[in-house]
């Protein structure tokens, strides 16, 4: 999540550029991320929406931090059940999927990031948001990690 008090606005081209350093790209390669458009697909909430989002949630402050301790209920973690709340159901046939309702949520609300990206070099924004569109349907292709495979790659750069 991102946040800001300016307007928000994306260098695209510095994006790319930064997202080509080799710490930068061996953690998004960690994270399943393949390039600038399948990271910038990600994008969901647009200002609108997510002033709507939060119009009547009180600011999380150092004194005030919700968010650590209801997070993981609102995120679909299932408290130990992880990704496998999307498809875990009870005996009776009833979804268990608290992943799958917040992300049809979220997707709801989806809106283009291409209105905030600023300096595209010499490509249109129609390229770019076509780009960045065909990126939604991209599987992150992720398997877990044990520990010492994670740091492994961490120590040595490697790549899968």
């Amino acid at each position: 999540m991102v946040g800001t008090l300016a307007p928000l606005r994306i260098d695209y081209q510095r994006l790319k550029t930064h997202m080509t350093e080799p710490r930068v790209n061996q953690d998004l390669t960690l994270a399943g991320v393949r390039r600038v458009d399948h990271f910038l697909s990600f994008f969901v909430f647009a200002e609108a929406a997510f002033t709507e989002f939060v119009r009547d949630v009180p600011p999380t402050t150092d004194d005030r931090t919700v968010i650590d301790f209801t997070a993981p209920r609102f995120s679909g973690s299932g408290f130990g059940l992880g990704q496998y709340t999307a498809s875990v159901s009870t005996r009776d046939g009833k979804s268990f999927g608290v992943a799958g309702e917040r992300q049809a949520y979220y997707l709801s609300r989806r809106r283009s990031v291409v209105p905030y990206l600023v300096n595209l070099g010499d490509e249109t924004p129609e390229a770019v948001e076509k780009r960045i569109a065909d990126s939604t349907r991209l599987p992150l292709g992720l398997r877990p990690l044990t520990e010492a495979e994670w740091r492994a790659m961490r120590a040595d750069g490697a790549h899968r």
